[in-house]
């Protein structure tokens, strides 16, 4: 992301419990007890059945331009909370009217709005996203996800956030902060499926909520049977996780405990890239053992859907590159931009060598887990490092996703 832009939120706890990540590079410290009581808050039943709470008050009026494959959409959009919203009624003429022309047909996209009932429907394709107007929950298929703000009415009118829209229907988005513009390219994805396995179950000692992505339609069965058993074996080990801390929990609580408190696990995933015949899925595990917070853990999965192989950090550079150096220089230079709103616990020097990492867009994606660098407050820190500054020492098949 580029210094300036909007910064994006994810909200990733259902019910009463919630970890926000800081997934961009804006940084916020939020204290755990805000956070659980403003999640509180926007998940729990906040407002009538029917029509959305209108909104207009207190949301900036801010002017921003928005660009769809080089033409400019007439509607512009407004920042609310960090994050650019359109009106959703303007996919359905500017995608739908000139540019669907412009563009074959391609991006034509299906808006169906009721504002009084509350829900907005946008579709593109074979996939579909579900607003519930006035609700951080977001239905992408048979995906359950969370964002913040989510769909709103503002001034009698829907608008929906223009960032994760775009992502999740196929464009990769772009900030110029000078311009204050977003773009929006089309881009071609890999002809796969990828379907959400969900597991849940609730009892007395433990809250159990788990979706994780199964792929289909792998030319290459082997390396597809391959890639869902590493999502099964993640999901497995946060079920047994979870289930270990309940046991633990229930021998330990006295039935006089006035705090009620019960054990949560909570796993959830997104794809961050999916071109080329490569695919990024990162994982993102929440624990709650009772203390004053729980924890967050991130691991990802870099994958090659014609070869089955799985990339380690190392694997995207030639031989002998010395990468290490390369990433560190970026990265010691993103925390120092930071400060000394970021404090470390211990100063960086270089990333590992075979550093957490994954891709998005034209970029690599350096993360760092929670208190490795950083207090808990901070979230799990990200460094993208543009494969543009890394080309002279990229692997030949990595040159292929600089644009």
């Amino acid at each position: 992301m580029r210094a300036g832009e909007p910064g994006t939120v994810v909200l990733w706890l259902r019910q009463v419990t919630l970890e926000a990540l800081a997934l961009k590079k804006r940084y916020r410290i939020l204290a755990a007890g805000i956070l659980l009581m403003a999640c509180a808050a926007m998940l729990g039943p906040s407002r009538a059945e029917g029509a959305a709470q209108d909104v207009t008050q207190g949301v900036a009026q801010d002017d921003v331009a928005i660009m769809v494959d080089d033409t400019a959409m007439a509607v512009r959009g407004r920042i609310v909370d960090g994050r650019t919203m359109v009106p959703a009624a303007a996919f359905a003429g500017e995608l739908g009217g000139e540019l669907r022309s412009k563009l074959g047909g391609e991006l034509g996209m299906d808006v169906k709005e009721d504002i009084h009932g509350g829900k907005v429907e946008i579709g593109r394709g074979d996939r579909t996203i579900s607003f519930d107007l006035g609700n951080s929950a977001v239905l992408c298929g048979d995906h359950q996800v969370w964002v913040a703000p989510g769909a709103m009415v503002i001034d009698g009118v829907a608008y929906v956030p223009l960032r994760f829209l775009g992502e999740n229907l196929g464009f990769r988005v772009g900030w110029d902060g000078g311009a204050r513009t977003v773009h929006l390219s089309s881009v071609v994805e890999n002809s796969i499926k990828i379907a959400t396995v969900k597991d849940i179950e609730e009892t007395e000692d433990l809250t159990l909520n788990m979706q994780y992505p199964e792929i289909k339609g792998l030319e290459n069965k082997d390396a597809e049977a391959e890639f869902n058993d590493y999502f099964r074996k993640v999901a497995l080990r946060c079920r047994e996780s979870g289930q270990k801390n309940a046991r633990d929990f229930a021998e330990w609580k006295s039935e006089s405990d006035p705090r009620q408190v019960k054990m949560e696990e909570y796993l959830d995933y997104r794809i961050a890239y999916n071109r080329n015949d490569i695919i990024s899925v990162v994982l993102t595990q929440y624990e709650y053992t009772g203390g004053a917070h729980g924890m967050t853990y991130q691991t990802s999965y870099t994958m090659d859907l014609k070869t089955g192989k799985v990339y380690s950090l190392s694997d995207l550079f030639g031989a002998g590159a010395d990468y290490v150096a390369a990433i560190s220089g970026h990265v010691k230079k993103g925390f120092a931009d930071k400060e000394p709103d970021l404090p470390l616990l211990t100063p960086f020097e270089a990333i590992g060598i075979q550093q957490d990492f994954y891709i998005k867009d034209e970029s690599v994606v350096i993360y760092f887990q929670l208190y490795e660098y950083t207090p808990y407050a901070a979230g799990i820190q990200e460094f993208p490092v543009a494969f543009a500054s890394l080309q002279s020492i990229l692997a030949p098949r990595f040159e292929a996703l600089i644009p």
